[in-house]
């Protein structure tokens, strides 16, 4: 995840926080918390950079499901304040 426009400010630690969804048929199967992300090591980098792992375990039916990463940055105005993308996916056998 490459996070855009996050409001880095000298001096001042970032307030990013991320979470993770993933649906099948319209239904929230699995939900990871709510997470500050720790930025320290990309200090002076415009565009922070975070990599991680959702582990779903073995027992997804097969068909097509969406994750979605839900992005919020307390430093920001309100109105860009939370932002949020998904992609699709398939679970086959």
């Amino acid at each position: 995840v490459e996070i855009y426009n996050a409001k880095l400010t000298a001096g001042q630690p970032a307030q990013i926080r991320l979470q993770t969804r993933v649906f099948h048929d319209r239904k929230k199967v699995f939900e990871g918390p709510d997470r500050p992300l720790d930025l320290t090591q990309q200090r002076g980098a415009k565009e922070p950079v975070f990599t991680d792992a959702v582990s779903l375990g073995d027992n997804l039916l097969p068909g097509d499901y969406v994750l979605q990463v839900v992005v919020t940055d307390g430093l920001a105005k309100e109105k860009r304040r939370l932002a949020t993308q998904y992609v699709q996916f398939e679970v086959i056998e």
